[in-house]
């Protein structure tokens, strides 16, 4: 396995790890408040593994993402949901409780849930988080923020895990062209050596045994260039 690809498999089990005590979390208590603090420390390292892979973008307009979920909605979800948004809209701050900036963790979870390599259900995930606020009987700030880190981090984790495959099989494809250019080398010196006995009776001035000792130095110079 390459550097990258273990550089890779580090980071991916240490967020799985915190992705297992996340969802801990939220199962643990119905009180979000209880954990916004430790809700925030965990999606710092998840945001400092989207940012370096540049999974997630903060480029649309918070405008037009809620112009899009809204007509994305169930319709029993966009009372709710609304809600929520408009909160969303005049929270320009970072949020206290969990350290997060709202606007941007809203806006990033957005851009992974829309990104053609999430899970099918990614929006759906995305627009259930919004809405459970409401249904909570919350709707504060940092509720919102804490709901949203459950589908960022699994959203990061999901295209980290997505670029871990895609290095392993770069892995092996590497190995695998390798492979066939050693064996096709050996080939190629093999044919010549097939060629220059055939040749042999027709010179009578080579030995044979010169030309079995510049296979066996060809073969040499072709292992070691592998």
């Amino acid at each position: 396995m390459s550097c990258a690809s273990n550089d890779i498999q580090s980071k991916l089990d240490e967020l799985r790890a915190l992705n297992k005590e996340l969802a801990d979390l939220f199962i643990k208590d119905d009180n979000i408040h209880a954990h916004t603090r430790k809700l925030g420390q965990y999606c710092a390292k998840f945001y400092y593994a989207d940012i370096a892979n540049k999974f997630s973008s903060q480029d649309q307009k918070l405008e037009t993402i809620i112009k899009e979920i809204l007509d994305l909605c169930e319709k029993s979800q966009v009372a709710n949901v609304t809600t929520v948004l408009r909160t969303i809209q005049n929270t320009t701050q970072n949020d206290p409780e969990t350290g997060a900036n709202v606007q941007e963790l809203f806006i990033r979870t957005w851009s992974l849930a829309r990104n053609p390599n999430a899970s099918v259900n990614a929006i759906g995930i995305f627009i259930d988080s919004l809405d459970q606020n409401i249904v909570a009987q919350g709707g504060c700030a940092a509720g919102i923020a804490a709901r949203l880190i459950q589908p960022y981090t699994s959203f990061v984790l999901e295209r980290l895990e997505n670029k871990q495959l895609h290095a392993k099989q770069d892995d092996d494809l590497a190995k695998a062209l390798a492979l066939s250019a050693k064996n096709t080398g050996r080939q190629s010196v093999l044919h010549q050596y097939d060629k220059s006995k055939n040749n042999f009776s027709a010179d009578k001035n080579q030995n044979l045994e010169d030309v079995e000792l510049e296979l066996a130095l060809a073969l040499s110079m072709q292992s070691n260039k592998h």
